[in-house]
């Protein structure tokens, strides 16, 4: 007997499909087949049993390795790059540690896409609702008029909002996935309520670094000025907008910034083997930074966190290729709407409303080309400095 059950989404939260199989197992359905394109998994009605299944994603997976066997695991069925496994021995009898690598760099690149077709899509949304906002907001009469096409505009912005969802709980499972443990507070760090007290005493400066993320090196470069000044970063606000620092003696302190598709706990732990302490660090879906320093003595090298010029580029490199994908798009198209949006006003005459759009794009183009360039200059910049040291 052949039970089909519909899960559609069910590669957002691969964690939560292995523990709902498992669940079917006991109940007598194991699953034999995942159909990817219809979103129906089929079960083979048997005997309840007790099985763990573990679901990757892996376009050179071909056999278990002799490690996995041993410990128990089988090979159900591998379709396309999906392949699901399962072993049969109790968890705590499982010895083996399966790691979820191809799963979530599958899951990055997915909400890469749709988080920025996302992207594309709610934004312009966003203006319209201001621009009608400040419509209604002004005197003399607003004639609303339907459009023959609202099922084709409900279906858009449906689209926009299942890509929003898609990219939220991917980037929720990757965070569980990954195992990333944030750093641990710092006992040396002050508590809110003495952070205030040696902010009014002068022991403690705030200052703000805006859109550091396109020009890194400049902040690299400026956080060691700070230190050469004698004062010393502590922490970093959540959103990487406002940099703490105690005064103290001036020191030599090596910065780097490090962007990164995929971070998880051996990536952290490999830096604070080398002697680096990590000074702020963000996964979000858009912002994938990490802070390190290193403090180093008069007549030393100053440390690198990578010193290979290869790594260096290709990190620059990086960094250039994920924000001009980001930014150009949104750039050349609002530059289309500004120049659609003229040639209508040479005809039908020009209001507040009008202005105001064209506004608000012209304050989208500058924003996001400034960014774009931004983050050109920089790749540019690392690219000399390793041609010319």
């Amino acid at each position: 007997m052949i039970k089909k059950v519909f899960r559609p989404f069910w590669s957002h939260d691969i964690e939560k499909i292995e523990t709902w199989l498992s669940t079917m197992a006991r109940q007598g359905y194991h699953v034999v087949k995942i159909n990817r394109m219809t979103n129906y998994f089929f079960f083979e009605k048997g005997a309840s049993k007790a099985v763990n299944y573990h679901i990757g994603y892996d376009k050179m997976f071909d056999t278990l390795p002799e490690t996995l066997i041993n410990d128990g695991w089988e090979q159900l069925f591998k379709q396309g790059n999906w392949y699901v496994i399962a072993n049969q021995k109790p968890s705590d009898e499982i010895k083996t540690t399966l790691v979820r690598d191809g799963v979530i760099k599958h899951n990055w690149i997915v909400m890469f896409v749709v988080g920025g077709v996302s992207l594309y899509i709610t934004f312009p949304f966003l203006i319209f609702l201001v621009t009608i906002s400040i419509r209604f907001m002004l005197p003399g009469n607003v004639h609303v008029e339907s459009s023959p096409f609202w099922v084709f505009t409900v279906l858009f912005w449906m689209i926009g909002i299942l890509g929003i969802y898609s990219t939220v709980k991917r980037y929720k499972a990757n965070k569980r996935m990954s195992g990333m443990t944030m750093k641990q507070r710092d006992k040396t760090i002050p508590s809110r309520m003495e952070e205030k007290h040696l902010k009014k005493a002068g022991e403690i400066i705030i200052k703000r670094k805006v859109a550091w993320q396109y020009s890194p090196d400049k902040l690299e470069n400026w956080l060691k000025k700070m230190e050469n000044q004698g004062y010393h970063l502590y922490r970093v606000s959540k959103w990487g907008i406002k940099f703490y620092f105690a005064k103290g003696e001036p020191r030599k302190v090596s910065y780097c910034l490090d962007y990164q598709n995929n971070l998880n706990q051996n990536y952290f732990d490999m830096h604070k083997e080398a002697g680096w302490k990590l000074n702020y660090t963000n996964n979000s879906f858009l912002s994938k930074w990490s802070i390190w320093s290193r403090v180093y003595e008069d007549g030393e090298v100053e440390p690198q966190l990578y010193s290979d010029d290869t790594h260096m580029i290709k990190h620059a490199k990086r960094v250039m290729i994920t924000y001009l994908s980001m930014f150009v798009p949104v750039t050349v198209l609002y530059l289309m709407v500004i120049i659609l949006n003229i040639n209508l006003l040479q005809r039908n005459g020009m209001d507040t409303l009008r202005w105001s759009t064209l506004i608000l794009y012209g304050i989208v183009i500058l924003e996001f080309g400034t960014f774009a360039v931004k983050s050109l200059l920089y790749y540019r910049r690392v690219k000399n400095k390793v041609n010319y040291s």
